[in-house]
């Protein structure tokens, strides 16, 4: 976890590959490089955070199932989706897919429904915008 840690919060591994192009000489990409170690490294990167965001997403109802039946179906085949990519880093031998999977597990499962409610645990049904006069 720590090096998805780097990654995500500096880009620790992107820019040393990146400063080790620019010893050589070469200029710098824009997104990932031509090196094909930078492009799987941003693919896994991609793919761990699509699955938190996704993971999140139900928290953007304001009320339970505001987004619909159909739209909870979508969303659970996209979250299935990631968990396949990252099995398939656990199964090449790759620490960090188990790992990140075990996170998601524990870090990322929400009590179901999962929607938006307030802190004190009332539910927002509406937004009041005051008056600027």
């Amino acid at each position: 976890m720590k090096m998805f840690h780097l990654e995500v919060h500096g880009g620790i591994l992107a820019l040393v590959q990146d400063l080790q192009q620019l010893g050589k000489g070469n200029a710098l990409p824009i997104g990932p490089s031509e090196l094909e170690n930078t492009y799987v490294t941003y693919m896994n990167r991609s793919s761990e955070l699509g699955w938190m965001i996704t993971r999140l997403l139900p928290y953007l109802q304001i009320s339970e199932n505001a987004f619909g039946d159909e739209w909870h179906k979508k969303r659970e085949i996209m979250d299935d989706s990631f968990r396949y990519m990252l099995e398939g880093l656990s199964n090449l031998g790759k620490r960090l897919g188990a790992s990140f999977i075990a996170m998601m597990d524990e870090k990322f499962a929400f009590k179901q429904p999962f929607y938006y409610s307030e802190a004190d645990g009332s539910q927002m049904t509406g937004v009041a915008v005051a008056s600027s006069t």
